[in-house]
């Protein structure tokens, strides 16, 4: 038989806004710009006029989709690396 887990440490399901920037080290503003650019997925769930969540799920698989490789970046910018 399985012993249940504790899901304290489990990442959350469900992320607000300002979360998601926090997982993309962006600020809160450039994620709704972004949004609005059709950057990135706008929110899954709309909770109330101003409460809004995305799916952790939605977010992961956004990185996964858009995230270069330092060496991929490196080489289109002519073999410079700057990371921060």
């Amino acid at each position: 038989m399985n012993a249940p887990r504790d899901r304290a440490n489990d990442p959350p399901l469900l992320l607000k806004p300002a979360s998601v920037a926090a997982l993309l080290q962006i600020g809160l503003r450039t994620l709704w710009r972004w949004i609005e650019d059709d950057k990135f997925p706008p929110p899954d769930l709309r909770m109330g006029p101003k409460v809004v969540r995305w799916r952790r799920a939605t977010v992961d698989a956004w990185v996964a989709a858009n995230a270069v490789p330092v060496e991929v970046a490196a080489s289109a910018k002519g073999g410079q690396t700057h990371v921060g």
